[in-house]
């Protein structure tokens, strides 16, 4: 059951596949906490590796979410030039 009905399946009980919650996610409350979710997990991670490795030159997304999810990206990335700037100002 874990391996089969966890992750985005298990938060939205719709799927796991983001096209369909994001398509879902103006009528169902699921859907959306999902979406936000993966999103808030994805930014806790590159702000993880951005503290481990000192900063960082770029960043890329790939697979299916950086070939057709722009909003998904956007989501991500929202509150990451943030960090970025507070690293230049600690280093002055």
């Amino acid at each position: 059951m874990v391996n089969h009905k966890s992750g985005l399946l298990g938060v939205s009980e719709i799927s796991s596949d983001m096209r369909d919650l994001l398509e879902h996610e103006k009528q169902d409350v699921r859907a959306s906490e999902a979406v936000a979710l993966f999103c808030y997990q994805a930014k806790k991670w590159i702000g993880a590796y951005f503290a481990a490795l000192g900063g960082l030159d770029s960043f890329v997304f790939a697979g299916g979410i950086g070939e057709n999810a722009p909003l998904v990206r956007a989501r991500i990335c929202e509150g990451l030039v943030t960090l970025a700037w507070n690293w230049t100002r600690l280093e002055t």
